[in-house]
């Protein structure tokens, strides 16, 4: 996948459990897409320590097909063949692409455009594509030339009796980095509920998915840490159940030009990085993919346009934003009735 939103990744899984018996829980880790997935889950008669192994293997089996599909790292990926087609005619794709493609369109829709998987032009123009530019803020008239180049809502994507088709009325680079590692989380849940296994913590470059319990009982915790410029700490510590979480941010991935901080976030509304106060977003959602997309449109938005979308769809998110004292924390209704 494309690093544009990987950095911005500021979520780590805690397990907060004491000491339990090391049979009792499972644990696997690798490397994908990028970055590194962490897994554990509690034993079963089905499926023990010694079972690892197997288990690992359909884990990677899912995660290479999920990389097949949407990286934009390999020329021959589904994602990378479809964004090099000139063709406008509909073309077929895989399940994995449909469901992302259609969950982007959601989140694209819900969030005023704030959330774009064809931001990349302006990401690259700025010097955080995959390449690196020079840490230079380009001329307006490139800016507006690349926007050209910007915009989902020309992407169709439709299920007939003959499969899935997408059709894209002008050209586009679609990137779904920010969505992608979400989905492959909901989709290592979904084998592991396939396998009867009801109690697991899944992270995918830390995206997290929770369901059940620990063997002592309690829920598994996971850690939203402050922003490393206050001091590395945790700032808050939430018990999970059947709830993912995505975190996004814009301290990692800057650059200072006279004085002037540059986010290598930035609004595909106006072709610029974004230049309010907030830090990092975190969501929880019953899919990950949702909770990724959404993370991203709300770094974008800001705390306040922020928080009044998250109060009309309904989302539960968390909110670490700058002030002249440091950082302070405002959260949605939703995520409030969970967490007081």
């Amino acid at each position: 996948m494309r690093a544009a939103f990987l950095p911005v990744i500021l979520l780590f899984s805690l397990l907060v459990a004491g000491c339990l018996p090391k049979a009792d829980i499972v644990k696997v880790s690798g490397h994908t897409m990028g970055t590194q997935y962490n897994i554990s889950w509690v034993e079963t008669e089905s499926f023990k320590t010694s079972d690892s192994a197997t288990i690992q293997a359909d884990i990677e089996a899912v995660l290479e097909r999920i990389n097949q599909s949407m990286s934009t790292y390999r020329p021959e990926s589904e994602l990378s063949l479809l964004n090099r087609s000139a063709s406008s005619d509909w073309q077929d794709i895989s399940l994995d692409l449909y469901r992302v493609l259609i969950m982007s369109g959601q989140v694209y829709l819900r969030s005023d455009h704030a959330f774009d998987p064809t931001v990349g032009p302006l990401v690259n123009l700025w010097g955080f594509g995959p390449d690196k530019g020079v840490e230079e803020v380009p001329e307006k008239d490139k800016v507006r030339e690349a926007m050209q180049q910007v915009g989902y809502g020309v992407a169709n994507i439709r299920l007939r009796d003959e499969g899935y088709q997408v059709k894209l009325m002008e050209p586009r680079y679609i990137d779904l980095s920010a969505i992608a590692k979400g989905y492959a989380v909901d989709e290592l849940a979904r084998l592991f509920d396939k396998k009867k296994i009801s109690h697991y913590l899944i992270e995918v470059g830390g995206e997290l998915m929770a369901k059940g319990q620990k063997p002592d009982g309690n829920r598994w915790r996971v850690a939203i840490e402050a922003p490393p410029e206050s001091g590395r700490r945790v700032q808050k510590i939430i018990a999970l159940n059947d709830l993912g979480i995505a975190t996004s941010g814009d301290y990692r991935n800057y650059f200072e030009k006279d004085g002037v901080r540059f986010s290598h976030t930035i609004d595909p509304r106006t072709g610029n990085p974004i230049e309010h106060k907030l830090a990092s977003v975190s969501v929880l959602h019953e899919s990950v993919a949702l909770a990724d997309g959404w993370a991203t449109a709300l770094m974008v938005l800001g705390t306040e346009k922020g928080l009044e979308l998250a109060k009309k769809h309904d989302l539960k998110v968390y909110f670490l934003y700058r002030t002249e004292q440091g950082f302070a924390a405002q959260a949605s209704p939703a995520f409030n009735a969970l967490y007081k």
